[in-house]
């Protein structure tokens, strides 16, 4: 499945209505980029009272429709706690989100990527042991980010 941004906007907007009641406003930014280590992230600054949120969604994994909701649903679960002012991680309040979604969708929101294949030509690929220490030093910074969209 070739992920676009139209494609993310309809299924936003699709989900939103489904899952979330439309609560959600529509992401200041929808992308498609080159990651490895995550299928979709949700990132969000807040500038004076306007906050500015993007979702991306990588181009290295072999989505199928049910996936693609998956991830879709799992970043839209951030961006819902980034809007009421908590914390961007996988903790008490997002498991709980999972677990209402589960059991009024059927839907299972995995918090990892690891059951969604990458696409054939990103399947061999080695990441230096060098990118992989810095990556894991950094990951608690919550700066990762901006070094490693810029090297892949």
């Amino acid at each position: 499945m070739e992920i676009t941004e139209p494609l993310m906007k309809e299924r936003f907007r699709a989900l939103n209505r489904e899952i979330f009641d439309g609560q959600l406003r529509m992401p200041t930014k929808m992308r498609v980029r080159k990651m490895i280590r995550a299928a979709g992230r949700m990132d969000y600054n807040k500038n004076g009272k306007r906050m500015r949120t993007t979702i991306t969604i990588s181009s290295y994994f072999d989505f199928t429709p049910t996936t693609f909701d998956e991830v879709m649903i799992h970043e839209m679960i951030h961006l819902a706690h980034a809007l009421q002012g908590h914390r961007l991680s996988h903790g008490w309040r997002f498991k709980a989100e999972c677990r209402r979604i589960y059991k009024e969708h059927g839907i299972v929101i995995h918090r990892t990527a690891k059951h969604i294949p990458l696409k054939e030509q990103y399947k061999n690929i080695k990441i230096p042991l060098y990118e992989k220490v810095i990556y894991y030093l950094l990951t608690p910074l919550r700066i990762f980010h901006f070094f490693f969209d810029r090297i892949l």
